[in-house]
């Protein structure tokens, strides 16, 4: 029964892709780095063997990055929409039309129809976890300030995209078999060989994962789930 069950599932899956249905997550809550060594140990006897294992990883100071990078790309977006206003302004080319012969050639576009208190400015915090604040720190050119902090994010965006090894792995990875795990046969003897403390998610798609949460430590998940069940608890109990 259990083979014929087996047979169909195979026949109807034959025509959809089912590259998810070979990949497992795993995860451990708390205890001893996941390694591919300890994993392979476990799963070694898996029929048809595994394909290959990947370590997942903290990229979340890349995120951030990437999220400050595009903070300073927006910000420079509106300083230079806002210098384009002015310059377009019809009174200003009147007040400005007799410099331009005055004007050195070497002298930037801008110049021409702006003066240099027109652009905008920005002030730069006095300390790193400072926000920026009136009359406090260095007074600075608000678009060349943003285009050098969007070419240096590039730079470090760049140099971690290229070397993945240097984040620090987390307790959880991918593991990619060579047989469809969806067979029940094999799915009994993943879970019969895996850890207590090991959790398993089976036929996962990239679409279904949420990434924020793949590099979370075992003690940011407990607090999720405090969380989690501290408001459900709430909402039921109507506090």
């Amino acid at each position: 029964e259990l083979r014929d069950y087996s047979r169909i599932r195979s026949n109807f899956k034959a025509s959809k892709s089912n590259d998810s249905s070979s990949l497992l997550i795993v995860s451990r809550s708390k205890g001893q780095q996941l390694s591919v060594d300890a994993i392979q140990r476990h799963f070694h006897s898996i029929s048809g063997g595994i394909n290959s294992i990947l370590i997942n990883r903290d990229y979340g100071s890349l995120h951030c990055k990437l999220l400050q990078r595009d903070a300073f790309i927006s910000n420079l977006e509106v300083a230079e929409t806002r210098l384009i206003q002015k310059a377009n302004c019809p009174k200003r080319h009147r007040t400005l039309y007799g410099k331009d012969e005055s004007s050195p050639h070497s002298s930037p576009l801008w110049m021409k129809y702006l003066c240099r208190k027109d652009r905008p400015s920005i002030r730069l915090p006095a300390f790193s976890w400072l926000p920026s604040l009136p009359f406090i720190g260095a007074k600075v050119d608000a678009i060349y300030h943003f285009r050098t902090e969007i070419a240096r994010y590039n730079i470090e965006i760049q140099r971690s995209q290229q070397h993945f090894d240097e984040f620090p792995e987390v307790n959880s990875a991918f593991v990619r078999f060579n047989k469809d795990l969806s067979t029940p046969s094999i799915a009994l003897a993943i879970k019969a060989q895996a850890p207590p403390s090991w959790t398993l998610k089976q036929g996962t798609t990239a679409a279904d994962i949420i990434w924020s949460n793949v590099s979370i430590s075992w003690w940011q998940q407990i607090i999720q789930t405090a969380f989690v069940y501290s408001l459900a608890a709430a909402l039921t109990l109507g506090f």
